[in-house]
């Protein structure tokens, strides 16, 4: 038997260790960068984000539905200044179309909400008020 010293079996190990847990984190990381930026969402992905959205926006119609007449009240739209007397007859006319406001309102909210699983153009007028957060207004 020779006598030399022998080099213990766990350094080996070890430095090939150390030098896998040093090397792979980095190239994990790279490797997840290029997968993150090639996912899109998918197709199904997409339509349950527009229905969200949808019934979202009916849901914030029905629930601010009733602040339009007394909002059109306190502010009336700037078409009621030309007509004669307007000081006094701007925020009665302006509660009348409120009013129509809201009627409208809470039937396109009805109609979004149970339309939502049917991609269709959206009805609902611009909200005045989001309660509902994430949810974007569609322009048509």
């Amino acid at each position: 038997m020779s006598t030399a010293p022998t080099r213990p079996r766990r350094s080996r190990f070890a430095c090939t260790a150390l030098v896998l847990a040093l090397a792979l984190p980095t190239a994990g990381a790279a490797m997840d960068d290029e997968e993150e930026e090639e996912e899109e969402p998918s197709a199904l992905a997409e339509y349950f984000a527009e229905m969200g959205n949808a019934a979202g926006i009916g849901l914030n119609g029905l629930l601010t539905f009733p602040a339009d007449p007394f909002m059109s009240f306190l502010d009336p739209p700037d078409d009621f200044e030309d007509i004669p007397g307007h000081q006094v007859a701007a925020p009665i006319l302006g509660f009348g179309a409120g009013t129509a406001l809201a009627v409208y309102r809470a039937m396109a909210g009805i109609y979004e909400i149970l339309l939502a699983p049917i991609p269709s153009a959206m009805v609902s007028p611009e909200p005045r008020i989001e309660l509902i957060p994430g949810i974007e207004h569609e322009e048509f």
